[in-house]
């Protein structure tokens, strides 16, 4: 989590983790935070690998946060908890979610529809989904 910003603190990790749902999970591993977890986190989900990509965003001091597809593989009730923990977390800073599904987009201050490469929709205040 630290790729994304090499001074953060151990509380400020914590936060970040707590934030995408999981400082129960490092707390559960044998090794907690000291786990090896493979190579390019090799022995963990999908989704676990993708809430440590939402921490790692959630630590960073970027202004923009964009999510490319944060929920492929993972089943809509998970998805949509992606999405809300990332556009709760995002705390003042904007998110730019690429997705293929409608899961949690029913929160979003906007959805812009594209399809070959040419915008062939917009919609202000989310979606029924």
């Amino acid at each position: 989590m630290r790729l994304a910003r090499p001074d953060a603190t151990d509380d400020e990790l914590r936060e970040a983790l707590r934030r995408a749902r999981l400082e129960g999970w490092i707390d559960s591993l044998p090794g907690g935070w000291d786990t090896f977890v493979g190579e390019e986190g090799a022995s963990v989900s999908g989704g676990e690998r993708r809430r440590i990509a939402l921490a790692r965003a959630f630590v960073s001091r970027s202004r923009v946060i964009v999510l490319d597809e944060p929920t492929t593989h993972l089943d809509p009730d998970t998805a949509s908890a992606v999405i809300a923990d990332a556009l709760a977390g995002a705390e003042g800073r904007s998110v730019v979610l690429i997705t293929h599904g409608t899961e949690g987009l029913d929160t979003v201050d906007e959805i812009v529809s594209i399809r070959r490469g040419r915008v062939v929709g917009r919609e202000r205040g989310g979606i029924d989904a």
